[in-house]
């Protein structure tokens, strides 16, 4: 038998084993893509809320959990798009809840600071020790697309009690009292304020009077503030 002949037998012998010995061998395992997602429940002056119902879900995944006065609750979640919402309260003092849906990203970490509506405004005795109690109105909620946004899913959501529009601009309003408001919600951005107005085809945004801008990892404060979104991103203008 030629060399050459014997020299191809072993080369073909020898792919061979190779062949089976890698086919053999288990697929590698691929770390699961999470993020993390910091929940804390606060009122319109930010101070903690506890004893509120909430839920977390999305991709399958759902938590339900009593929120704390003390800490933010802490969740390792896969990378994906949730919602929160909430229960009311035992003692009835808030309204149930839900805000905007909202990503999380594989290896970033997620703070969502959730604010409740009250549903009690004021307790007062009256002359004959009677209680009397004021009750706010149940907000209304309105859910606006935000256009070229990366995810259509991440939609503009706004929770107002009163709405107008007029032409191109929608004007939202609450029964001016303490601890209530307009808010906006878009991904991990929190807008609250005592009137909204949106300019539906550029879809921007103008917060008057008492306005609190945050997304979990700061909360700024103004009598004004203006966004744009911008191919799906909110940029602050003033």
């Amino acid at each position: 038998m030629a060399l050459g002949a014997m020299t191809n037998r072993a080369v073909l012998l020898l792919t061979s084993l190779l062949f089976i010995a890698v086919a053999g061998r288990p697929a590698p395992v691929t770390a699961p893509s999470t993020g993390r997602l910091k929940v804390t429940l606060l009122d319109t002056i930010g101070r903690l809320v506890p004893n509120i119902p909430i839920t977390i879900e999305g991709n399958g995944t759902r938590h339900t959990f009593l929120s704390n006065g003390d800490i933010a609750h802490d969740f390792e979640l896969p990378a994906g798009l949730y919602r929160i919402t909430s229960q009311e309260d035992a003692g009835g003092y808030y309204f149930p809840f839900k805000r905007a849906p909202f990503q999380i990203v594989s290896g970033n970490t997620t703070s969502i600071n959730v604010t409740p509506a009250l549903r009690i405004l004021a307790i007062g005795t009256v002359l004959k020790k009677k209680d009397l109690i004021e009750m706010a109105p149940e907000p209304k909620y309105q859910s606006l697309a935000v256009p070229h946004s990366a995810n259509p899913e991440l939609s503009l959501l706004v929770q107002y009690d009163h709405r107008r529009e007029r032409g191109d601009s929608i004007q939202y309003t609450d029964h001016a009292r303490p601890f209530s408001g307009v808010m906006v919600s878009y991904d991990g951005l929190t807008i609250c304020a005592d009137k909204v107005t949106i300019a539906k085809s550029l879809l921007r945004v103008r917060a008057e009077g008492n306005v609190i801008v945050e997304d979990g990892k700061q909360r700024v404060q103004a009598k004004r503030k203006v966004l744009e979104f911008r191919n799906g991103v909110p940029v602050i203008l003033d």
